[in-house]
C-alpha cells in the first residue's frame, strides 16, 4: 500500500534564487556584510519534505569572497495554502579567499522562511538562517514550481 502511495505523489522540482545580506562569526557582529547570492534545486520526497541543494557566493569587503555548496533538507509545513511556512537545515563545504589568506571550511546552518505564492508554479520566499559559515543570512528569494 505505501508503494502505490508513493508512485501517486506528484514528485515536484523548484528552482529556486535568492539574495541577501549575511556575516560571519569572525565578524563584530555583523559590521561588515556580505551580499549573497544563491542557487539551487527542491527536489520534493514526499508533500511535506525536500532535498534541496544550494549554491551561494558571498561578496564581502575588500577582496573578501565566499563560495559555498550545501545539501539541504526542507520541511513545509501546510503545502497547500498560500503562505506556506518552511524550515530548511544542511551543511556542506566553504572555500574562502580574503585578504588574509584562503581554505575550505565546513558550513552548515538552519532557518525559517515562507512561501508566498503568487501563482500555481511562481513563489517568492523571504527567510532567515543562522549557523556557521555564515553565522546569519537574511534573504529574499523566488521560485519556479516545475512539475
Amino acid at each position: 500500500m505505501a508503494g502505490c502511495r508513493l508512485a501517486a505523489q506528484s514528485h515536484r522540482v523548484e528552482l529556486l534564487a535568492s539574495t541577501g545580506a549575511a556575516c560571519f562569526v569572525d565578524e563584530s557582529w555583523c559590521d561588515s556584510r556580505h551580499i549573497y547570492a544563491a542557487a539551487g534545486a527542491r527536489f520534493a520526497i514526499s508533500s511535506k519534505w525536500a532535498l534541496q541543494p544550494e549554491y551561494a557566493y558571498a561578496n564581502g569587503p575588500g577582496l573578501d569572497r565566499d563560495h559555498s555548496l550545501v545539501a539541504n533538507i526542507s520541511r513545509t509545513f501546510a503545502p497547500s495554502v498560500r503562505v506556506s511556512p518552511y524550515w530548511v537545515a544542511g551543511a556542506g563545504s566553504m572555500y574562502h579567499r580574503g585578504p588574509y589568506g584562503h581554505g575550505r571550511e565546513l558550513t552548515f546552518n538552519t532557518g525559517f522562511g515562507f512561501k508566498i505564492h503568487i501563482s500555481n508554479r511562481f513563489f517568492l520566499a523571504p527567510e532567515v538562517r543562522l549557523g556557521w559559515n555564515p553565522f546569519m543570512r537574511f534573504g529574499f528569494g523566488a521560485g519556479w514550481t516545475i512539475k
